[in-house]
C-alpha cells in the first residue's frame, strides 16, 4: 500500500497483491477448464474494480474529514480570534487615545499661579510618553502661553 498526498492530507492507495498464475489444464468435453480460466479473468477485473473503488472511498472519507477540520479552524478565526483581536486593537486605540489627552497639559497645569499638583500616576504618565507618540516638546507649551498673551 502506498500513500498519496492531496492538498496535504495523506490518503491510502490500495494496490493488488502480486498474483501467482496457476496454469491447471482442466480441458475437458464440456470446456470446464476454459470456464474457469474466464471465471479466474473475471474475478480478477472485478477485483480490480473493487480496488480502485476502495481506494476512492478512502480518500473521499480522509478528504471530507480533512475538510470538516479546515471549516472548524476557518469558522474559529472568523468568529471568535479576529473579533478579540479587532476588539483588543479598539482597547488599545482607546487607551493610547486617553493617554495623549493626558500628556498634553491641562489649562490648571498651563496656569502658573494655580497651585494645582498632578497626581503621582498622572504626572508619572506624563514624564514618559507613550509608545508610538512624541513626547510634548518644551517649546510648544511656551508658545501656547504666548498665544494666550500669558
Amino acid at each position: 500500500m502506498k500513500v498519496d498526498n492531496v492538498a496535504g492530507v495523506k490518503i491510502p492507495v490500495f494496490e493488488k497483491a502480486a498474483e501467482e498464475k496457476k496454469t491447471v489444464d482442466l480441458t475437458g468435453l464440456a470446456r470446464g477448464g476454459q470456464k474457469l480460466d474466464q471465471a479466474r479473468v473475471s474475478f480478477s477485473k472485478a477485483l480490480d474494480a473493487l480496488i480502485v473503488l476502495a481506494s476512492l472511498q478512502t480518500a473521499f472519507v480522509a478528504l471530507e474529514e480533512a475538510q470538516k477540520v479546515t471549516n472548524r479552524r476557518v469558522n474559529a478565526l472568523e468568529y471568535v480570534v479576529i473579533p478579540k483581536l479587532e476588539e483588543t486593537l479598539r482597547y488599545i486605540a482607546t487607551e493610547l487615545d486617553e493617554l495623549e489627552r493626558e500628556v498634553l497639559p491641562t489649562p490648571a497645569a498651563r496656569c502658573p499661579s494655580s497651585a494645582t499638583v498632578l497626581a503621582p500616576r498622572t504626572a508619572d504618565r506624563a514624564a514618559r510618553p507613550a509608545p508610538g507618540l512624541r513626547a510634548p516638546q518644551e517649546g510648544a507649551v511656551v508658545q501656547a502661553k504666548k498665544d494666550r498673551g500669558g
